[in-house]
């Protein structure tokens, strides 16, 4: 007999609760959340560029009959984001004091 799909159920189940440990961290006040929250985005970039470099880019380099064209759409991915990130992280601002007292997290919007 067997029980194949009860064994996907149950990792199924595994890896939901495991995504819902970031709403455990919503629960957190700020002050505990603002300690945290650097190596979180931390481990979740690791996690993100792990799977990349480690699973994605050779999957595709496979796959692909052209390693020069995977090779540009690689770097203009990563380009690509690049210049994402600084267009909404983008801050012209003047007054110091006044830049200083705003505090932007945008680690609670990468989580």
């Amino acid at each position: 007999m067997e029980y194949n799909w009860v064994y996907a159920i149950i990792s199924v189940f595994i890896v939901s609760m495991m995504s819902f440990t970031g709403i455990l961290f919503l629960s957190f006040k700020t002050e505990h959340l603002s300690k945290w929250v650097h190596g979180i985005v931390s481990f979740a970039v690791g996690a993100i560029l792990g799977n990349a470099f480690l699973h994605l880019i050779p999957e595709a380099f496979n796959s692909s009959s052209s390693p020069a064209v995977t090779s540009f759409l690689v770097f203009a991915g990563i380009l690509a984001m690049f210049i994402l990130e600084k267009v909404f992280h983008w801050d012209h601002d003047h007054d110091v004091s006044e830049h200083q007292s705003k505090v932007k997290s945008f680690g609670y919007v990468s989580l």
